[in-house]
């Protein structure tokens, strides 16, 4: 039965998709089960042929460079060649909760937030250290992840010139 929000004003329903894929159990935290999908999609993306992890940072830093990239690395054909002299239109994306959708305006907001460090300005040396607590360091290097252990250090911002050495987000290319 759904439970009342404590706010009063929302309804929370359990989404069963969200248990854990084998014991069927309850997740502890969001990020436990972020864990155990990264995992399952390691499992599962062995038997595809075309199976490559894409960092939305990687996207928003250079989408039309990662776009090319994985057009050469899976040796794809476009149907339609888009955008000014065949190249990729992306330059009136807008980010919403991950999704690029065509729109005027506000791009820069979603990508500064995410590139500039911004996000890490809703943690503090407590929740950090808590959440370092639900990661494993090398499944987070297989997706090209590196775990921070100060806000300093994860507050860097996101470049085409630190992307790997500082961020270690080329560990898988």
């Amino acid at each position: 039965a759904p439970k009342a929000n404590p706010l009063g004003f929302l309804e929370v329903k359990e989404l069963f998709k969200d248990r854990h894929p084998y014991t069927g159990n309850r997740f502890p935290s969001v990020v436990a089960m972020r864990e155990a999908k990264l995992r399952d999609w390691l499992r599962v993306s062995q038997s595809f042929r075309y199976s490559h992890h894409v960092g939305c940072r990687d996207f928003m830093l250079d989408p039309s460079g990662l776009l090319e990239s994985l057009e050469a690395t899976f040796g794809l054909k476009r149907k339609l060649q888009m955008g000014k002299g065949g190249g990729w239109d992306v330059d009136t994306c807008l980010w919403h909760f991950g999704v690029c959708r065509q729109a005027h305006g506000r791009t820069g907001e979603k990508i500064d937030h995410s590139l500039q460090g911004k996000y890490m300005n809703s943690f503090n040396d407590e929740t950090l250290r808590v959440t370092n607590a639900w990661l494993d360091p090398e499944l987070e290097s297989n997706f090209g992840y590196r775990i921070f252990d100060s806000m300093e250090r994860a507050r860097e911002p996101y470049t085409l010139q630190n992307r790997c050495s500082y961020h270690g987000t080329c560990a898988g290319e």
